[in-house]
Parts: C-alpha cells; sequence; structure tokens
C-alpha cells in the first residue's frame, strides 16, 4: 500500500533498521534477506532525499532526520499492531493467544510458574513467554514489542499504565543441617556468618538487600556472588551460608530442597512489585484478562 508515494511496508524496514542499526540483523529480525533489506533502505533514501543511516564500522549510525523519524514510525506501527489485534472480547477457555512478560527471575519462578499451572484449566491454549529482566528486554517492552513489564519499580517513562501486582519481604534461608544458626538470629551472628548475595552486574548492580545493608553501615562476609536470585538455595544448601532473599523464593524453595527460614534481625524494606503496560493496550480485552488473571494469582500468595 502507498500513501504520498511512501510504499507504507518501508515503515517496518525503517524500524527495524533503526533499532538493530544492521542490515544483517533486520533481515533476521524480519525473516527476510539481506539484499532485500538493502532494497528497502535504497527506496527509502530516495522517498526522504536523505543518507537515513549511514555505516560506522559494523553499525549503521541514524542521521538527524532518521532519528527524527524514529518515534512517530514506531508509534503508527503500534498503533497498526493495536488495530490488527483488536478483537470484541477474550474468551481464554477458546482463545489461542501468546503473551510475553518482562520479569525477574524470582517473579517468573513464583507468580508466573503458579499462573503457567493455572492456565491448564482456564485458557489451555494461552501461552506465557517469560523474558528476563534486562536493559534490552526492557527496551523492546517500551518499543511495544511485548505485553507487560513486571518490575519493583516504575519506569520514568510517558505513556505506561502501572498498577500494583504485590508485595514482598525478605527472610533469610540456611542449610537445615546448618549447626551454626537456629530458629533465630541477632544482628552479631548475622552480620558474623558467612553469605551467598545477589549481585546483576557485579559489583555495580547489586541486589536491595545488598544495597541496603550498606547504606545502613553494616558489612556481610561475602563468600558467593551469584546472578540471580533463583541460585540462592542452590549455593546455601550443604554449606554454612546464609542468604536474604524474598519470601516467596524461600518457600518455594524450601518445599524441595533441605531449607530452613529464619527472620532476619533487619527490618529490610518491603519490595512493590508493579505491573506496566503501554497505554495504546488499556483496552485491549486480551490484556485487560491477563492483568486479572495475574492480580487473581498473586492474590493468595503468602
Amino acid at each position: 500500500m502507498r500513501f504520498r508515494d511512501l510504499d507504507l511496508n518501508l515503515l517496518v524496514v525503517l524500524d527495524a533498521l533503526l533499532t538493530v542499526q544492521n542490515v544483517s540483523r533486520a533481515a533476521e529480525r524480519l525473516n527476510l534477506t539481506q539484499p532485500a533489506i538493502s532494497s528497502s533502505l535504497g527506496r527509502l533514501r530516495l522517498h526522504f532525499k536523505d543518507d537515513l543511516l549511514v555505516k560506522r564500522g559494523r553499525r549503521m549510525m541514524p542521521t538527524a532526520l532518521a532519528e527524527s523519524l524514529r518515534a512517530p514510525v514506531r508509534d503508527i506501527l503500534t498503533h497498526i499492531q493495536q488495530v490488527a489485534d483488536a478483537r470484541p472480547n477474550f474468551e481464554p477457555a477458546s482463545a489461542t493467544h501468546s503473551f510475553v512478560v518482562v520479569a525477574s527471575d524470582y517473579v517468573a519462578a513464583t507468580l508466573l510458574a503458579d499462573a503457567v499451572s493455572q492456565l491448564q484449566k482456564v485458557a489451555p491454549n494461552v501461552t506465557i513467554v517469560s523474558r528476563p529482566l534486562t536493559e534490552q528486554n526492557i527496551e523492546r517492552f517500551v518499543r511495544g514489542d511485548w505485553d507487560l513489564l513486571i518490575m519493583p519499580r516504575i519506569p520514568a517513562l510517558s505513556g505506561l499504565e502501572t498498577e500494583l501486582l504485590f508485595r514482598e519481604e525478605f527472610t533469610c534461608i540456611a542449610w537445615k543441617k546448618n549447626k551454626a544458626v537456629g530458629s533465630k538470629l541477632t544482628l552479631k551472628q548475622y552480620l558474623s556468618q558467612t553469605h551467598v548475595i545477589v549481585a546483576f552486574d557485579y559489583p555495580m548492580l547489586m541486589g536491595y538487600d545488598e544495597m541496603f545493608l550498606r547504606q545502613s553501615g553494616h558489612q556481610r562476609r561475602v563468600s558467593a556472588v551469584v546472578p540471580n536470585f533463583t541460585l540462592l538455595p542452590m549455593f546455601v544448601v550443604g554449606t554454612n551460608h546464609l542468604a536474604t532473599c524474598h519470601q516467596r523464593v524461600a518457600r518455594r524453595f524450601a518445599k524441595a530442597l533441605p531449607l530452613k527460614i529464619i527472620k532476619p534481625p533487619i527490618a529490610f524494606p518491603e519490595v512493590k512489585e508493579y505491573m506496566c503496560w503501554h497505554s495504546h493496550r488499556g483496552r485491549d480485552t486480551a490484556g485487560l484478562w491477563l492483568r486479572q488473571f495475574l492480580t487473581d494469582v498473586a492474590a493468595p500468595m503468602p
């Protein structure tokens, strides 16, 4: 389809090129050949009378005009997707649908795992695709590629709707045969024990518990650093280490592993997990159902 002498299909190519800034990767993203992408870029350059993307090493850097087109092109494609996906209603029992949710590993291992087990009964043909909470995946969500973002802080971004999903508290876990700690912990005991902690980009991006302790002037003896929350229980079993983790993680893994759960001697601040979605999806019947479904799953969680 053409509009003002522009083939509107070329906007999909332009969006992909502005996102990945590489012809080969854009071709992979759109399931097209490199010559097809190069040909489309040539047609775009001819229409806009601008190079749009200029090669710099392995990347193609957008020109000033291309940069100015980034947001409006994405908005156009997002609204087209919204129109294409529109349905009068969403019947989970008979619907065939796939939702992509960006969330941390601990949210995936607890909330989303429970959600998937319940889907078999209420929506057998609905799929939840869990993507890790990384900067790249958050960017893809922001671009409008995916359905939902779950994270413990609300991103300072326009065009997003948010809702509190659940609250979370921290607790301590230890191996059941760890005789160095009992059913209670003093602050002195807690700080004197060796710990397994989480760091996503060690030593820069630490877990909330580690950041809170450092801000409070406390320092733990760290024996191991792991990249996600769900590894903490495995690194505790068979050792005298402690780990501080979310209660949902502790309770979930204590069912399968020889762990004991101990109340921490420090009042860690609670974590609030929010659902975030694009405002243009606010009335989408499938998205409305997903958000209500996850809210219902989270409600009875301890």
